[in-house]
């Protein structure tokens, strides 16, 4: 947890361009960070106060590195992930590629099996990983994580439902 924390704190010093005339943090996104800190609240509570950040132009990300939010392709699998929403794909300080957002379902699952794949402008599957999201309820979202080590450029990211245990 500590290293997703510090991944997600020099991911963002490093890639965002906040202007000298941004307005202050509001109290409210310090408290939300402070208590998911402490494991006081959702992952999902302090995802939406950082994406209120990026909507309200507190936060901005320059262009050349404005991450990929993709939905899932064909040209990963003809079994696509419809439950999987805010997606977003991004290089942290150390290199890796970390594909990120949440999956629901209709259905309670034990496992559920997330293969995330990093591509070419060609479409091409450049290097896939997977992850495991454990005690899957119907209607309550679950944040993914998934870890791909590529040291190389990509262009996009795609993310597939490989397999499912009730």
């Amino acid at each position: 947890m500590l290293v997703l924390v510090l991944s997600i704190g020099i991911t963002i010093g490093l890639s965002l361009n906040v202007s000298a005339q941004t307005p202050p943090i509001p109290s409210w996104i310090k408290n939300v960070a402070l208590w998911w800190g402490q494991g006081n609240t959702s992952d999902e509570e302090f995802i939406q106060a950082i994406q209120w950040l990026v909507d309200n132009k507190i936060i901005v990300l320059p262009t050349s590195q404005q991450p990929t939010l993709q939905t899932p392709s064909s040209s990963i699998t003809q079994s696509f992930a419809s439950g999987i929403t805010n997606m977003i794909c991004n290089r942290d300080a150390i290199g890796s590629i970390h594909i990120t957002g949440n999956f629901s379902s209709n259905t309670s699952y034990s496992f559920v099996d997330l293969r995330g794949a990093i591509l070419d402008n060609n479409g091409n599957v450049l290097a896939t990983h997977t992850t495991t999201i454990e005690k899957v309820q119907p209607s309550t979202p679950q944040i993914f994580d998934i870890l791909i080590s590529y040291p190389g450029n990509f262009v996009k990211c795609k993310v597939q439902v490989d397999s499912t245990t009730p």
